[in-house]
């Protein structure tokens, strides 16, 4: 669905208040409604029904964990967008500190190991389905070009056996915050998936070899060639270092 120009606040039985742009929205649209009493940020959104109702289960399992989950807030009507909008609540907190890393390494291994098999989101795919299909979420490999859809497929084919379960899929620090409580706050579910762990840990920094590193920016080049098509490209020189240390361990030399 194409967005409408701006929300509609009533459909969530909102007051309708003075709209402002919030920067980091890379591929949405994203304002900040607020008042002496309240405060709310709507995002334009391309995700169905049923791709967005997969994220609310996951709000239970991230308390469990340790942290809070910011999900869309359902219309007056039960659905969770409405002309192509979500809203969901504003949250303070202050920015993640790379020294915050350690303590949210815990919580996320809780989150991930409670949600070990859960049910892959409609219309997404893993790393290890994308060895089989072209597309998947936000990537369609057949726009890549064909030598870079064969690298990407086979630093995804080198990947440790493991159970997959669902992860944030975005873990930059503009998503990350810390509430006034201690606990962490999770953003921007909207590339949320099922897949290996790993693949949220990179996002931290945390790959524990080259392979790891190689295939999570393998996935985050296919994930963004079609929608930010710079970005995606400014990443490839990186690849090819990753590529070449992968291929030099393999062979024992010095890259």
């Amino acid at each position: 669905m194409t967005p409408s120009t701006k929300p509609d606040p009533a459909a969530w039985g909102l007051p309708d208040l003075s709209l402002q742009s919030l920067t980091g929205g890379r591929r949405n649209t994203v304002l900040l409604a607020r008042d002496d009493k309240s405060a709310w940020v709507y995002k334009t959104t391309k995700r169905s029904e049923a791709q967005l109702a997969w994220l609310k289960p996951l709000a239970a399992h991230a308390n469990a964990a340790g942290f809070d989950a910011v999900l869309p807030h359902p219309t007056l009507s039960g659905a969770l967008s409405h002309n192509g909008w979500t809203v969901e609540p504003f949250c303070k907190g202050r920015r993640f500190d790379p020294r915050d890393r350690t303590r949210l390494r815990v919580v996320l291994d809780r989150f991930h190991k409670a949600t070990v098999d859960y049910p892959q989101r409609p219309g997404f795919a893993s790393a290890r389905d994308l060895l089989g299909q072209d597309t998947g979420g936000d990537v369609d490999l057949t726009e890549m070009p064909v030598a870079l859809r064969q690298t990407c497929r086979t630093a995804w084919s080198a990947l440790p056996e493991g159970p997959e379960c669902a992860l944030h899929g975005d873990l930059c620090a503009d998503n990350i915050l810390v509430g006034e409580d201690g606990r962490f706050v999770l953003l921007d579910w909207d590339e949320a998936r099922c897949d290996l762990p790993l693949f949220d840990l990179s996002a931290l920094g945390e790959a524990t070899d080259s392979h790891e590193a190689q295939a999570a920016l393998a996935f985050e080049i296919a994930t963004c060639w079609g929608l930010e098509p710079d970005y995606a490209r400014s990443l490839l020189p990186h690849l090819s270092l990753l590529s070449e240390q992968v291929n030099s361990e393999q062979n024992g030399t010095s890259p």
